[in-house]
């Protein structure tokens, strides 16, 4: 399948002091991943903190790279296996070369928050901590702000590893399987705040062949009815159909069952398209679904429509580089 129409300019990576003090190793093995295969097609911004992290990520030495897995990742990046500490030096070279800095701090994330605005960014890595949530002001504005936009974000490893296999070229760079093979990846999540049901329902009719491949929807109520009802209306099947499984309401607890099934590993997949433009009284159950998702560590989550896009399509490459088999 062809690489999603995604215009090679600017990323911005983004990890908040929280998440670099708890989750270093994870952190680390993104850039050991894909920070040379981004930094060769795109300028990758970041705060000046996160900057001077992955320059002391890059720079480790080779016995240390070695220890912490990351020479495979080096190998695939050179075509050779490094041994010697100058064999490093192009990897870090094309790394450093493609990265850029704003300032430490509120004016840094301002100034990718303003890159959001003027839509001059493709899409952004942000790694934050579950209570970066609601302690972060500027962590929600660059959510926010991405999803005003609809410029694809990831705010945990899970969701970065799959968008960033999608920006990195015309092969995917994970595994064929890529983790989606198992019951739980067949397992697709799908909630919308009132204001944006429309723009969910619209989506799922795009891409209704991708959504009822899996074999559980899961949605909360309206959403779910809403979105049975479309399925119904295009032609697919009672049975087809039976596999969206409609919760309560968002406000009565909706997001409360979906982020326990969440939590329990039922579910991996999770597109929430979130209202930036509006208060909700049930806020406080939204953050906690949120936090959820992050804290699994391991779900997919996409809260506007490019990033859900994006999702899907790395799913489709998958199963077919698999053969179709499902």
């Amino acid at each position: 399948m062809a690489r999603s129409n995604i215009t090679s300019g600017r990323l911005a990576l983004v990890a908040t002091p929280k998440f670099k003090n708890r989750s270093l190793a994870q952190l680390s093995a993104f850039v050991f991943e894909f920070l040379y295969l981004l930094a060769r097609r795109y300028d990758v911004v970041s705060t000046g903190l996160t900057y001077s992290q992955i320059e002391s990520i890059v720079g480790l030495s080779l016995p240390q790279l070695r220890e912490a897995g990351a020479l495979r990742f080096i190998a695939r990046d050179l075509g050779v296996e490094p041994r010697t500490e100058e064999d490093l030096t192009a990897w870090r070279s094309v790394i450093l070369k493609g990265l850029s800095k704003y300032e430490v701090g509120t004016i840094g994330l301002l100034g990718i928050a303003n890159e959001l605005v003027e839509k001059r960014l493709d899409g952004v890595f942000h790694f934050h901590d579950a209570e970066d949530l609601a302690n972060r002001p500027g962590s929600l504005v660059l959510r926010r702000e991405a999803n005003v936009h609809d410029i694809p974000i990831a705010l945990d490893l899970a969701t970065a590893r799959e968008l960033a296999d999608r920006f990195c070229g015309d092969e995917p760079v994970l595994e064929a399987q890529g983790g989606w093979g198992s019951s739980e990846d067949r397992c697709l999540a799908v909630i919308s705040h009132d204001g944006k049901k429309l723009d969910l329902c619209q989506f799922v009719v795009e891409h209704a062949d991708q959504i009822m491949a899996h074999d559980r929807i899961l949605a909360t109520g309206t959403t779910g009815h809403w979105v049975r009802k479309f399925m119904k209306s295009m032609g697919f099947a009672d049975s087809e159909v039976a596999k969206i499984k409609p919760y309560q309401s968002g406000p009565h607890g909706g997001d409360v069952q979906i982020a326990r099934a969440v939590m329990e590993g039922r579910c991996r997949t999770v597109i929430f398209f979130e209202d930036p433009l509006d208060a909700l009284p049930h806020e406080v159950d939204v953050r906690l679904f949120a936090q959820a998702v992050i804290e699994s560590g391991n779900v997919r989550f996409a809260t506007n429509a490019s990033t859900a896009r994006l999702l899907l399509a790395r799913r489709e490459a998958v199963e077919m580089a698999a053969g179709g088999v499902r």
